[in-house]
């Protein structure tokens, strides 16, 4: 099965991004083995880092794509504004589920590129996946 994006919404609105430039890692976070050794024995005790269970997603913004109503500046200004209360959802066009994250934020400075077809890389961090159908 292969997940191929069709939307991004942000806030409940689609966001014209390069199809391409989409990268997720979805939070399930990283497990770490201790060994515990009774005798001759040899027991792994697997752990979950909880610190490592943090979604992160990036993608790149296509600036011309935007509604002629709307400046990529002032949508990415407010998104900045909202530390910890975006959400982002992702829907696959056709096989796969939607991919839903909350209490994102976005946490780089974005470069932004005056060219008429400029392009602005964004990236957020949120809680873990939620898959949904």
């Amino acid at each position: 099965m292969t997940f191929t994006p069709k939307k991004i919404l942000v806030q409940g609105k689609k966001v014209p991004y390069v199809q391409s430039s989409l990268k997720i890692v979805s939070g399930y976070g990283e497990i770490t083995n201790r060994v515990q050794v009774s005798g001759r024995s040899v027991q792994l005790i697997p752990a979950e880092n909880l610190e490592t269970q943090i979604a992160k997603i990036s993608f790149d913004i296509v600036t011309s794509d935007f509604d002629s109503d709307i400046d990529p500046r002032v949508q990415i200004q407010t998104w900045k504004a909202n530390i910890g209360a975006i959400q982002i959802m992702i829907e696959p066009d056709g096989v796969g589920q939607t991919q839903l994250y909350t209490n994102a934020s976005l946490v780089n400075d974005p470069d932004i590129d005056e060219s008429p077809d400029g392009v602005i890389m964004l990236s957020w961090e949120a809680n873990k996946v939620t898959l949904t159908n």
